[in-house]
């Protein structure tokens, strides 16, 4: 496999931050931001039957606490470092993205039709498992 030359740790960078920034939004929330943050960083059939179809990719930055974060942020840094080396930051992207957006709508599958529960979920683990 040839490694990409244009590497410059783009998505990484911003994916850890965005995570960090998410986590903090959800640790320490403004008056009423708790309901904007479940509405639009949880995913849920419900959620994409009303339209709110960004959850996919949305929750993939929510996680649940300190430990939560850190394993996964831990596990991505050591993957997607490597895999964003050899896929090019652009290809690496998209590979993140279609990552969590698979996994968010594999879990509203699952739930609805054989859980038969409405479940709301924080999509990161699934993303980071998806590297392995």
């Amino acid at each position: 496999m040839r490694i990409k030359e244009n590497f410059d740790g783009q998505v990484v960078s911003l994916v850890l931050i965005l995570n960090v920034l998410i986590f903090l939004l959800w640790t320490f929330p403004f008056p009423h931001q708790k309901n904007f943050m479940e509405k639009n960083f949880l995913v849920s059939w419900e959620a994409l039957l009303a339209g709110r179809v960004w959850t996919l990719t949305t929750s993939t930055f929510s996680h649940f606490n300190f430990l939560h974060l850190f394993l996964n942020l831990y596990v991505f840094l050591s993957f997607g470092s490597v895999m964003e080396i050899f896929l090019g930051s652009r290809r690496f992207l998209f590979f993140f993205l279609g990552s969590g957006i698979f996994s968010s709508l594999s879990h509203c599958l699952v739930s609805l039709l054989l859980l038969d529960r409405k479940s709301t979920r924080l999509n990161s683990s699934h993303i980071t498992i998806s590297y392995a």
